[in-house]
């Protein structure tokens, strides 16, 4: 059974004190963890590091493997979220990967590029409890998509999307909360007019689609060049089209509040580390609890929170570190946290 909201929100409270503090030692395990199904993916997308061929030795997560990680995260983790470098639909047993963890009372989440989604694979993670998914899209136009998300098919995908909704609405279930996630990028932009936008959401009307989300791109510690970002370390654009925005140093939350397992069990402090240059150990090795507070993430803590990042090669140019923020918690956050409060009350 999932838990209890109150039970969440008082996890995701704990976390944000101990973010907020600065602590080197976090009393509270992670609230979230990202946990990778394969770093493997079927398109090549000129912002994402995968797309470039930057991945080395393809492999997905062994189902026993995933297993012992879900049923010790159970006991403290409010979501699970099948998110990596690869297409999370690739691996074969992903519905049984959202099943096991929605059984262990865990909220699932999943994002897709929806291109090799099929009816059944739609039908499976529905009915096996999936309580969030994000189809990235990139582009109102067949152009723009297909020239972001490189070897997709622009009408395919749109009814891949398509075709879950409707399977959603076949089975009357309120989940998962569905959106559909579009990347800012400078060629996304070139095509976004209001136009454009009315047409691409008119595909979607009368189904249970519930919200669209606008992303800033990231830069992938400087690997996205900022001629298709349109960002630059320590800026980020103006929604109102007034240039950028300069941004003050943030603390990275991920380090105190959330943990991310790579497809062979090797933890990495975030899922900006594409590369595996900042390991944390190893769940085929340690526990998760005895991961979060080992003196890899401890002195990784310290330097974050000391503004020490420039001695960090992983997080030297990262955008996540410049962010606007409200009392004293980045606006990205708030947002992100905002969106699993929305999750939750279509329960």
């Amino acid at each position: 059974m999932p838990k209890p909201l109150l039970w969440n929100l008082r996890r995701f409270r704990e976390c944000t004190a101990q973010y907020r503090n600065g602590a080197i030692e976090c009393p509270h395990p992670p609230v979230r963890l990202w946990i990778e199904p394969t770093n493997v993916c079927n398109l090549r997308c000129i912002s994402c590091p995968t797309g470039r061929g930057h991945v080395h030795a393809p492999g997905r997560m062994p189902l026993d493997l995933y297993r012992a990680v879900i049923d010790e995260a159970a006991g403290f983790a409010v979501d699970i979220n099948l998110i990596g470098r690869g297409e999370a639909f690739l691996h074969p047993e992903i519905g049984e990967m959202v099943r096991y963890a929605h059984d262990r009372g865990l909220s699932v989440r999943l994002e897709s590029n929806a291109t090799v989604l099929t009816a059944d694979k739609s039908e499976a993670v529905i009915r096996a409890g999936l309580d969030f998914i994000s189809f990235s899209i990139d582009g109102y136009v067949k152009e723009t998509y297909e020239a972001i998300r490189r070897g997709a098919v622009f009408e395919q995908s749109i009814g891949n999307v398509v075709g879950f909704l409707e399977t959603k609405r076949r089975l009357r279930s309120r989940k998962p909360y569905a959106i559909i996630q579009l990347i800012r990028t400078r060629p996304f932009l070139e095509t976004a007019t209001r136009a454009n936008r009315k047409r691409f959401r008119r595909m979607f009307r009368g189904l249970p689609l519930n919200a669209y989300r606008y992303v800033t791109p990231h830069r992938y510690v400087g690997e996205i060049e900022e001629e298709i970002t349109g960002s630059r370390y320590g800026y980020m654009k103006r929604t109102d089209g007034g240039g950028l925005l300069k941004l003050r140093y943030t603390p990275c939350p991920y380090l105190w509040m959330s943990m991310h397992v790579l497809w062979d069990g090797t933890v990495a402090p975030c899922c900006m580390d594409f590369h595996g240059r900042f390991i944390l150990g190893s769940v085929r090795e340690s526990t998760l609890l005895e991961i979060w507070n080992g003196e890899p993430i401890r002195s990784l803590r310290e330097k974050i929170a000391s503004r020490r990042h420039g001695e960090v090669p992983l997080c030297a140019g990262c955008d996540l570190l410049r962010q606007t923020t409200l009392a004293g918690v980045s606006t990205k956050n708030i947002r992100d946290f905002n969106i699993f409060l929305r999750e939750n009350i279509v329960r």
